[in-house]
């Protein structure tokens, strides 16, 4: 289980992540490859780019008329290093302008990913429960 967020207010504009679409989808080479055949499912999808290859990733991995949510991939080497807070602010900022609500959601032991939410000023509204 873990907590759930939702973006509300002003969206997020201080990030440069990179918006992935089919015609840079070379930026996922590598560890994030994974995620490039979905690319047209999952948009909006951004990632953080460094010499050319994307280090985190944010995209849409559910999807209904009311809200969006947000999955999260980043480098292990380059985790706590703020790319995904850009990925994810520059998705945030996407879902927002859609008029629709962002949520972000973790598990309680993730404590990098409640920072990274808390320091988006993401609100915490419930919790999520899930069985595997």
């Amino acid at each position: 289980s873990g907590p759930v967020f939702i973006a509300s207010g002003e969206a997020q504009t201080d990030s440069a992540a990179v918006r992935i679409t089919r015609a840079n989808a070379g930026l996922l080479q590598g560890h994030l490859s994974e995620w490039q055949d979905s690319i047209e499912f999952e948009q909006p999808m951004f990632a953080w780019v460094a010499d050319g290859r994307a280090l985190s990733l944010c995209a849409t991995v559910r999807r209904s008329e009311v809200g969006v949510e947000a999955g999260v991939d980043t480098l292990e080497t380059h985790r706590r290093q703020g790319h995904g807070r850009q990925a994810v602010a520059a998705w945030s900022s996407a879902i927002q302008r859609e008029g629709v609500t962002a949520f972000y959601s973790t598990s309680w032991d993730n404590a990098a990913s409640i920072a990274l939410a808390r320091s988006l000023r993401l609100q915490q509204v419930g919790a999520s429960l899930w069985v595997e």
